[in-house]
């Protein structure tokens, strides 16, 4: 059994690009997307239907933001899960997300496509809001 769970974690590492040695490193021991590959690891590892995401590429770079991204998406379509998807950037919500809910106060102020909200958005917030930000163009609409 314990070979079997050994064997399953090192998959598992692989398949979110890590080699099977990241099994006996500490997170001390590891840049933050490779500490983030291991966290997107260990929440698959089950197979779930939905993946919570809180904020999954604050404090990484742009390039490793994108490879963070890509292999959520790729656990995504694997898995057949859904994904729910927090963050204050814009442009990885245009990346990664199909629909969107646009919240103030933990209410919520608008709700549509990616497409309706950010090209077209309805409510004065979530206009104002939008044009508070600024975004670089990092990422393209799937």
């Amino acid at each position: 059994a314990v070979r079997e769970r050994e064997a399953k974690v090192k998959e598992v590492l692989q398949k979110v690009g890590l080699s099977s040695e990241y099994i006996y490193r500490y997170p001390n021991q590891m840049s933050g997307g490779q500490r983030q590959r291991v966290a997107i690891a260990r929440a698959v590892i089950l197979k779930p239907k939905v993946l919570l995401c809180d904020e999954p590429t604050s404090a990484l770079d742009a390039t490793i933001q994108k490879q963070v991204l890509d292999l959520i998406r790729d656990i995504k379509d694997e898995l057949n899960a859904a994904i729910i998807l927090i963050s204050h950037d814009i442009s990885v919500v245009k990346y990664l997300a199909e629909k969107v809910m646009v919240m103030n106060n933990g209410e919520i102020v608008e709700a549509g496509t990616v497409e309706d909200v950010m090209v077209s958005p309805k409510k004065s917030y979530t206009k104002t809001l939008l044009n508070s930000v600024f975004t670089l163009p990092q990422f393209e609409l799937h």
